[in-house]
């Protein structure tokens, strides 16, 4: 409708992504976004994407200052409060580490993102495993997704935010597809539980009640992978006064309480907000409404284009030579933007001039590409991520100049021939479906 028309024009949609995800994954979202409906596609740059750690900071920003003055027993004395975020959730757990300045209260991210998964699915996963096994790879195979999940809701979750090592047995209602599963199988619930370690089933209640100890253990693998990552980056980092952990499983009291046991309180808060769900929401749309809140960020990859450059012994790959209008060259070089590492300040715009490789060509192609390296040399390796080719305007003589801003959550191109208005716009579209080895 025309109502709808305008209000998809005129409203941005903030969208959060862990901050350990990739290029591709970002634009996966994006398109996701085009594909239900949310945005047309000539109207995608109304998306914002929001990183989850940097949206639980902002909304946390009082709880951090707080936390920092009752460590220091009153006063900072420093203007710039030096926090990791633990972002912990259902599939990834989001670690980096902000820079608060208490004057503008703006944020710097003074190291990359980094996590891995760890998040309150491995927990599930390791109950499903836990129940599969009683009940047997047949009865299991007869159960859908659905009938997994709706388990894992009414149970499991409840029994994250309730299991605090003060619990001595928890109840998990069987839902009854699981009994109908168990029976049609010939099979009796009672019986399968019978002489289970820390397990019984009460057909008066319909559950399993279980040992918190059994439960914990469905626990400890996560827990661990979290804490030691967080304990090495506090060595690796230093002078981190607080540690705030957000996000749907640090609702965990177990988790808390084993971040807790391996950090020194005396030097370093750990800190829950009062919803650590919904902190991170809040901060996405503080983001959304103003960008500026965050300063800097810390690239993850070396971003630049592939160029041709004169062929020089002993410097070049041999292997990559050519030949170009008689001339000798070195096809595939890595000419680099932003290295892996560097410090991004948001507004940073990043200049090229680019020039024709022949006097026949009527247009340029820049080959946007990314690497793991800090210092690549050549594109053979690297992920090729854009072929863009920019049409020359009616004087062919004239350069390209190529602009890159990288200070936003998702990368922005602009093209602009020498001696004319006219530019061309666009946002890398990244293959969300593979990364392409050039």
């Amino acid at each position: 409708s025309d109502d709808w028309t305008r209000f998809d024009e005129e409203v941005s949609w903030v969208l959060t992504v862990p901050a350990i995800w990739g290029d591709s994954a970002k634009q996966f979202v994006v398109e996701a976004a085009v594909d239900a409906g949310l945005v047309k596609t000539e109207t995608q740059d109304n998306i914002v994407i929001a990183l989850e750690p940097e949206g639980a900071a902002l909304a946390c920003r009082d709880d951090l200052l707080e936390a920092a003055r009752n460590l220091s027993g009153g006063d900072l004395l420093s203007q710039t409060l030096r926090y990791m975020v633990v972002d912990c959730g259902g599939g990834t757990v989001d670690v980096t580490v902000h820079d608060l300045d208490r004057k503008s209260m703006t944020i710097a991210e003074i190291h990359q993102p980094t996590g891995g998964a760890w998040g309150g699915t491995c927990v599930d996963d390791k109950v499903k495993k836990m129940i599969e096994g009683i009940i047997g790879d047949e009865i299991a195979k007869t159960l859908t997704t659905d009938d997994w999940l709706e388990f894992m809701r009414v149970n499991v979750q409840e029994a994250k935010k309730n299991m605090d090592g003060g619990v001595e047995k928890v109840l998990l209602n069987l839902p009854h597809t699981f009994i109908s599963a168990v029976e049609d199988a010939g099979g009796n619930v009672a019986h399968l539980f019978r002489g289970i370690h820390g397990m019984e089933y009460s057909k008066k209640k319909g559950c399993i009640i279980m040992k918190s100890h059994v439960l914990s253990e469905c626990f400890e693998e996560p827990l661990r992978c979290i804490t030691d990552h967080v304990v090495g980056l506090l060595r690796e980092v230093g002078d981190i006064q607080c540690v705030l952990v957000a996000g749907g499983f640090a609702e965990s009291p177990l988790l808390i309480n084993h971040l807790c046991s391996q950090i020194d309180q005396t030097k370093c808060r750990v800190i829950r907000p009062k919803n650590p769900s919904s902190a991170i929401l809040k901060g996405a749309l503080m983001y959304g409404q103003n960008p500026g809140r965050i300063t800097t960020r810390i690239s993850k990859y070396t971003y630049g284009f592939e160029v041709i450059e004169d062929f020089v012994e002993g410097k070049h790959n041999p292997d990559l030579k050519i030949v170009i209008d008689g001339k000798e060259k070195c096809d595939k070089v890595f000419r680099k933007i932003i290295c892996k590492g560097d410090r991004v300040k948001v507004g940073t715009v990043k200049t090229r001039k680019c020039r024709r490789g022949s006097d026949e060509d009527i247009h340029i192609c820049f080959k946007v590409v990314r690497s793991d390296e800090k210092h690549p040399e050549y594109t053979t390796d690297a992920h090729l991520l854009k072929d863009w080719q920019v049409m020359l305007f009616d004087n062919p003589s004239k350069d390209i100049i190529l602009q890159m801003d990288f200070s936003g959550t998702r990368i922005h191109f602009k093209t602009r021939q020498e001696g004319f208005g006219k530019a061309k716009d666009d946002h890398v579209v990244f293959d969300s479906k593979s990364s392409t080895r050039h």
